[in-house]
């Protein structure tokens, strides 16, 4: 299942086995690259995913520049967390079965 896998790559930034760089060029890459089976298979989800994640993405500064209009590593974890966690309302049970969503 796509959703799976979504969560699944959430997950592992949030638990930092994800570097932060390649994270906010993977998301974005990997939405698109599932969008349609995405779509049918949790549309609510996908929605939420695909209008909030690419911009938190785009705004993560992986050289450390410390401007005003981006996002460091921790604020960037902590935006991408407080999407995971309006996500898991989303996650479908049999979904949650197979990747657990805490």
């Amino acid at each position: 299942m796509i959703t799976n896998e979504i969560m699944l790559m959430i997950s592992r930034f949030i638990y930092r086995d994800y570097d932060a760089a390649a994270f906010s060029y993977d998301f974005p890459e990997k939405l698109l690259e599932v969008s349609e089976t995405f779509d049918q298979e949790n549309p609510e989800l996908s929605q939420l995913l695909g209008e909030e994640m690419p911009e938190v993405c785009g705004f993560f500064d992986p050289y450390g520049t410390g401007s005003a209009f981006t996002y460091g590593e921790d604020e960037f974890r902590r935006r991408v967390l407080a999407i995971y966690q309006k996500a898991c309302l989303l996650y479908t049970s049999d979904a949650a079965d197979d990747t657990p969503c805490v």
